[in-house]
């Protein structure tokens, strides 16, 4: 074990990423878990990024702490050399739980990860031995659970050998080491560690808590070729639901078996083929569909049994209007197909969902293309019903993209939006959609952001951690 006392403060960066019985899936972590913390990426197996014990920072959107990127590197090359990266925070019993690795310039991988324990009042209580030599450079290649006493960590190696750790959440000693390679994030179930695997290994597998293999699920082509995932996938009581590359969900079950496959929704407004990013599980699926500036953008419902959609959400806009404003912007400008729609990951809470999205503007089409900015999008945030995806409020951003996509606690959504050149924290009321409080100066782009207790523990683009609530 090293101890990392040294402080010191990076200047932040900024980025051009676009970054009820399941809600929140306490059912499934126990009372334990639930009290001041905030176990996995997604808050539960669920992905819903709801916690339904937290209260929140509400309108006290201020800076607490924060941990500088320097603090948390490792001592490994040179420092001009270096560019920090840090996993999205996971809590317990209200300490934090980051890795850190550097990029190195010229390079394809990076250096080695560490895993840091840090206090509620910022202090780093441990950094652990390192878990690989090199770590695959990649947007958030690294990734934490944090369940009764242990961490888990997705840290797949530049060997495409190992990727998954088991450390002591109180101590930070290593518990053990799976032997098979792993991606995405990890999901915590009833005993089980379940992640992605790759084309040798297989589409999904699991192990038991306690480092021995469970089950391997692999989806093949026609070919016999292992079919990767390629998303966040989610998880309920039944069934792990997983995103797979190239489209299309599949549904495993308890025992590492196919259960359902469809991709009969990947299609967007204009008819094409749209990418499936994120998946969450409550008492429907959750599939958003779609990539900003890439093809229109909707969320879908299906039926957990069967995959059969339920209902679909794209909002309306003229098709004829937009094909006017296609044909207004001057030539040599490519406004990427002026794509619409809702994207990102949502966020699922209280029977309602929440989502951001891009409606085409308003104003006069004739003046409406402007090279420095996309102001034909005009983005909004949406809330849905998670029965019948009939809308129960939009509100209006001021931003360019979302820096973050939504969270929730105790009647707040969290979410960040990003502009030229800084970003701004929004606390809207979930039930009206008025917005509670804004912090100005918050970064364009963060990697990841936890909700526990009263406060926000943000992963910034730039390496740094900061808390956000009360002192």
């Amino acid at each position: 074990m090293s101890e990392l006392v040294s402080r010191r403060r990076l200047l932040s960066t900024c980025g051009a990423l676009g970054i009820g019985s399941l809600a929140g899936c306490s059912g499934f972590l126990g009372s334990e878990e639930s009290l001041g913390s905030w176990p996995m990426t997604g808050y539960g197996p669920g992905n819903t990024a709801f916690n339904p014990s937290a209260s929140g920072p509400k309108d006290s959107l201020s800076e607490a702490w924060s941990v500088s990127a320097g603090d948390l590197r490792s001592d490994a090359g040179v420092e001009q050399h270096l560019t920090p990266h840090v996993s999205p925070p996971v809590v317990a019993d209200g300490s934090i739980f980051v890795a850190s690795w550097e990029g190195i310039s010229g390079r394809e991988f990076s250096t080695a990860c560490h895993l840091h324990k840090i206090a509620d009042d910022g202090e780093i209580a441990w950094s652990s031995d390192p878990l690989t030599s090199t770590v695959i450079v990649a947007e958030r290649p690294v990734s934490l659970s944090v369940v009764s006493g242990t961490v888990y960590v997705v840290a797949p190696d530049a060997d495409h050998e190992t990727g998954l750790w088991a450390l002591d959440a109180e101590s930070g000693d290593i518990l053990w080491e799976h032997e098979k390679y792993a991606l995405g994030d990890p999901i915590v179930r009833d005993g089980e560690v379940i992640v992605q695997g790759n084309t040798d290994i297989g589409t999904v597998y699991a192990t038991s808590t306690d480092g021995s293999h469970a089950w391997t699920f692999s989806a093949t082509t026609a070919d016999g070729d292992v079919v990767p995932a390629d998303g966040t996938g989610a998880a309920d009581g039944e069934r792990t639901y997983v995103p797979m590359y190239g489209g299309g969900i599949v549904a495993v079950d308890r025992s590492g078996e196919r259960d359902w496959y469809t991709d009969e929704f990947l299609t967007d407004q204009s008819g094409e083929r749209a990418a499936l990013r994120s998946i969450v599980a409550g008492d429907s699926i959750y599939a958003s569909v779609g990539m900003i500036t890439v093809s229109d953008g909707k969320l879908v419902a299906l039926d957990p049994t069967d995959g059969s959609v339920r209902w679909e959400f794209k909002p309306d806009f003229d098709a004829e209007r937009r094909q006017t404003a296609l044909e207004n912007v001057p030539a040599g400008y490519n406004p990427g197909g002026l794509h619409l729609g809702v994207y990102g990951k949502p966020a699922l809470a209280d029977g309602t969902v929440y989502m951001f999205g891009y409606e085409l503007t308003e104003s006069d089409l004739g003046e409406w293309w402007h090279k420095d900015t996309p102001e034909y999008m005009v983005p909004k945030f949406y809330a849905l019903s998670a029965d019948s995806g009939d809308v129960e409020w939009t509100v209006p951003l001021d931003g360019l993209y979302p820096g973050m996509f939504p969270i929730v606690a105790d009647g707040t959504i969290y979410l960040s939006v990003a502009g030229e050149e800084e970003g701004q924290l929004l606390a809207i009321d979930a039930d009206s959609g008025d917005i509670i409080d804004r912090m100005s100066g918050y970064p364009s782009v963060v990697t990841g952001v936890a909700v526990a207790g009263e406060r926000l523990y943000v992963s910034e683009f730039s390496g740094d951690l900061l808390a956000i609530g009360p002192t």
